[in-house]
């Protein structure tokens, strides 16, 4: 969207010329095929089984694949996170609210809403994140925050707009 990209070029689309492409954004991109095909998947599976024990299935199915490699990094000596209580607050904080609170939620989401209505609020992680770094870490609200922001929202509200006209279902 026109939003996340202003955010993301920080209102200087001469910045998209200065981008310079690296081996992770190949897994990036494979990465955003797998989460299309997890959005499509929990659709068809939340009809038949609770978000939470979906949720759950899905976990217990990544726990050992996730300990393996991170048991492969601490043995290669790629592990650097440093064991301090900050760290281990940190990763609690990211595992309870980012990674759990956060996909059950999407998991619910999905059921009621569907994966095509659900993928488009992606776009909004820009406009979180530029919210969270305001708010938690200090940074400096710019007016390309809010040009993408709006655009972001307005994005949206098209978009769920247009597939109302489609449908032909009025709402207000």
């Amino acid at each position: 969207s026109f939003g996340v990209l202003a955010i993301v070029v920080r209102g200087d689309l001469g910045r998209l010329a200065a981008l310079a492409f690296v081996p992770g954004d190949i897994w990036l991109q494979f990465a955003f095929v797998c989460w299309s095909y997890y959005n499509v998947l929990v659709n068809r599976l939340t009809v038949e089984i609770n978000p939470f024990v979906a949720f759950l299935a899905m976990n217990l199915f990544a726990l050992p694949f996730l300990s393996a490699l991170f048991g492969v990094e601490i043995l290669l000596g790629m592990a650097s996170t440093p064991w301090t209580i900050e760290a281990i607050a940190a990763l609690l904080c990211f595992g309870i609210f980012a990674s759990i609170l956060a996909l059950v939620f999407l998991n619910i989401g999905i059921a009621h809403i569907g994966s095509a209505r659900s993928g488009m609020m992606f776009n909004l992680m820009p406009a979180i994140t530029t919210c969270f770094a305001i708010v938690l870490l200090g940074g400096k609200l710019e007016f390309f925050h809010l040009i993408g922001i709006e655009l972001i929202f307005i994005g949206i509200y098209l978009s769920t707009a247009w597939r109302r006209l489609r449908s032909g279902t009025r709402t207000g």
